[in-house]
């Protein structure tokens, strides 16, 4: 017979999405094309953003909620559309913000 005391769960202030390491190797598992275990690979993001376009109007506002490193919402912006995007991972929106290719 075991004996062993579990303690509970705890709750804390931490996050995987702002631990400095998690945090990294999502951004570079987002960025990674030889994966589709963060974002998309390449080709398929393209069907994806042609996918969403054809069902919006052109110029259209669009927050991207967990964006990542902006890959998705940099396409978008790319074809007119006005995104602005969120996320935890502070890593990931400073690839954003250094990558995107539409300038406020």
């Amino acid at each position: 017979m075991y004996n062993n005391v579990l303690e509970l769960f705890q709750r804390s202030n931490e996050s995987i999405w702002t631990d400095e390491h998690i945090s990294k190797a999502l951004l570079n598992t987002h960025l990674d094309e030889t994966t589709d275990a963060a974002s998309r690979k390449q080709e398929r993001r393209t069907d994806i953003i042609y996918w969403i376009n054809k069902y919006i109007k052109q110029n259209s506002k669009i927050i991207d909620l967990g964006c990542g490193p902006g890959l998705y919402a940099n396409e978008l912006g790319k074809i007119g559309h006005n995104v602005m995007g969120i996320d935890f991972n502070k890593k990931s929106i400073n690839y954003a913000n250094r990558n995107k290719t539409i300038k406020d």
